[in-house]
């Protein structure tokens, strides 16, 4: 007695014509060639013939994907960062600890992802660029800082209204980023120059230390 084998489904992007299945890996590979050459040579001498190379398509090519400089920096951005934005709001929204906890949790993570991921590398990119490219300044601090802010901004509410922290001006939540933007400026400049790197996980420490014991509530306060 034979039984009928069942079918098997194949896998749909084997499937796919070799040359469909390339045109839809190019972005993400332009997308990577655009961060190697923006980190090394910054914004304004990246040149696009020198990306596309290094993506191995022409340039012309490269402008079918990416109209212009300035989009493909957005792009890369998006590619790059805003996933790590998103995790950071998700992890925010669902952390059950103290503010305190949150907040030392919340320099740690962002240590971390400056140190394990290509996200470090932008904060030089855009500080070098932003006077001579305010455009793109402004969407970086639209796409990634305001978000980030704003998670910052929850914590310190929360530890508000926990009794933990005392009130901080909506306007100064940059200096409780300021120890992360250095650690990623430092290891990403004058760190390899010098071979003197910093631990992230120890500087994350450190800064939450230093700065909770400016925030919080002492003994016989609030």
């Amino acid at each position: 007695m034979t039984h009928a084998s069942t079918p098997v489904c194949p896998d749909s992007s084997a499937t796919k014509p070799r040359r469909q299945r390339r045109k839809e890996a190019r972005p993400g590979e332009i997308l990577e060639a655009a961060l190697e050459v923006f980190s090394a040579k910054g914004f304004a001498a990246a040149r696009p013939d020198e990306i596309a190379a290094r993506a191995g398509i022409s340039k012309g090519t490269l402008y079918l994907y990416f109209p212009s400089k300035e989009e493909l920096f957005k792009a890369m951005v998006r590619q790059t960062v805003l996933p790590n934005v998103g995790e950071m709001e998700r992890w925010a929204t669902g952390f059950e600890g103290s503010a305190t906890e949150m907040f030392r949790g919340l320099l740690a993570r962002i240590a971390r992802i400056f140190s394990t991921s290509a996200v470090g590398r932008m904060p030089k990119i855009i500080i070098s660029e932003a006077t001579a490219f305010p455009e793109l300044a402004q969407f970086w601090i639209s796409e990634v800082v305001e978000r980030a802010f704003a998670v910052m901004r929850s914590i310190l509410d929360r530890g508000v209204a926990a009794g933990e922290f005392t009130p901080v001006r909506a306007e100064a939540v940059i200096v409780l980023f300021s120890p992360m933007l250095m650690l990623a400026l430092w290891n990403q400049s004058i760190g390899p120059a010098v071979g003197r790197p910093l631990d992230p996980e120890m500087i994350a420490a450190e800064a939450a230390r230093f700065l909770l014991d400016g925030i919080r509530v002492r003994e016989g306060e609030g």
